[in-house]
């Protein structure tokens, strides 16, 4: 005997630039919307916890992940050759 599944379809509202990034991060991981918020809902369910990160643990991560890009993009100018020779800067700042 065959068990027919029923499927139920929910609609919410959302920023649209945060569902496209949303989306081609979910495809680069081999999955679609649905599967993912499948998955976000069984989580929750076995856990008995919501996932996420508060807003301000958010905010942190956002910043720490700049800060990291900021010091690699200067870690890689330093590293080519691009600086600013010290005596430069003091007389620049009056040093």
């Amino acid at each position: 005997m065959t068990v027919v599944e029923k499927r139920v379809q929910v609609n919410f509202q959302t920023n649209p630039i945060l569902l496209e990034r949303a989306r081609k991060i979910v495809k680069a991981n081999n999955l679609d919307m649905s599967k993912s918020f499948n998955l976000f809902l069984e989580t929750i369910v076995a856990t008995e916890q919501i996932p996420v990160m508060t807003e301000d643990e958010l905010l942190k991560e956002r910043l720490f992940r700049q800060l990291k890009a900021e010091v690699a993009e200067s870690v890689a100018e330093y590293q080519a050759g691009n600086m600013i020779p010290l005596e430069e800067v003091k007389d620049e700042y009056n040093l």
